[in-house]
């Protein structure tokens, strides 16, 4: 048995149920784990290893415990512990697995008692999982930007069905646009292989929060809100200061590298940067009152 130090031992002899220890890669969680298993059947003879849900996050690393479980008990037994002995027996029948087997087990023995569920399931695989979603991603995006042949058919509908159906169309058309609008912006900022793990990694994270769209609305509520009270713009906005409090340094040294070697368009380029830069410099600065968040932004874009 390994020699361990004072937080590991700790953790192994810990009475309490709730225990959390948090430690880097090599550090030896696994043979800590394994330690403060065979630890709690030893002061609890009375205690089964079949109820023990051991949840590891590859299979690897199942089959690794399981293993070093048997090597631990193995050793126990054969110093004549009867405890490690009935352990060993049922080993096979404790939980060691990751969270997906063990609720693929779990379903399987109450598959009846889950609305819609049915006995012929299965664990979908990582590479099939990785198809459809890239094919649903195909899909929406096909959806989004034919929008326009909805808002066709939503005026034909309204032709038949009169004003009602105009209304609908009206709020149909402005919604299938801006979403038309917001995927465009997206394609001219990024490839669309380039928007896939983007999308992706932002639906898993979104799958791990409880009412996720909620909190999606949420979200997207806050950063398109009004400039002064959206916290992102402040962000924005001292950076934005950042920059311009350097631009006289950033004139300095263009005028600096601009020499006899240059040809004279570069000259021509460096007036007109400094005359553009300048004008913002002085509309800001002279601003009376100062100028709103809205306006600091409209005059940094202008």
């Amino acid at each position: 048995m390994p020699n361990f130090n004072p937080q590991q031992q700790a953790a192994i002899e810990a009475a309490s149920p709730y225990l959390l220890c948090s430690a880097g890669a090599g550090s030896g969680k696994t043979t800590v784990m394994v330690e403060s298993i065979v630890h709690k059947l030893s002061r609890h003879p009375e205690k089964d290893i079949s109820g023990f849900l051991i949840i590891t996050f590859t299979n690897e690393a199942a089959a690794n415990m399981k293993r070093k479980i048997w090597q631990r008990l193995a050793e126990e037994a054969r110093q004549g512990h009867a405890y490690a002995a009935r352990a060993l027996s049922n080993l096979e029948n404790a939980s060691i697995s990751t969270i997906h087997a063990f609720c693929k087990s779990l379903i399987a023995s109450y598959f009846y008692a889950i609305p819609g569920m049915s006995a012929r399931f299965d664990l979908i695989e990582e590479a099939r999982l990785e198809r459809l979603f890239a094919q649903a991603y195909e899909n929406a995006l096909d959806d989004l930007l034919g929008a326009r042949h909805t808002e066709a058919a939503a005026q034909d509908n309204m032709q038949r069905q009169g004003e009602d159906a105009q209304n609908n169309m009206q709020l149909t058309g402005n919604d299938a646009q801006e979403n038309v609008q917001l995927v465009r912006e997206l394609m001219l900022s990024f490839t669309q292989d380039e928007l896939l793990p983007m999308t992706r990694e932002l639906y898993d994270k979104l799958m791990g929060i409880p009412d996720p769209f909620a909190h999606l609305d949420r979200y997207i509520d806050a950063i398109t809100s009004e400039p002064e009270e959206n916290p992102w713009a402040a962000e924005i906005l001292f950076a934005a200061d950042m920059d311009l409090a350097g631009i006289e340094d950033f004139l300095l040294r263009e005028k600096e590298m601009i020499c006899a070697l240059t040809p004279p368009t570069c000259e021509d380029a460096a007036q007109q940067d400094e005359q553009i830069l300048r004008a913002l410099l002085e509309k800001l600065h002279q601003a009376q009152p100062p100028l709103t968040v809205q306006e600091k932004i409209d005059a940094i874009l202008a």
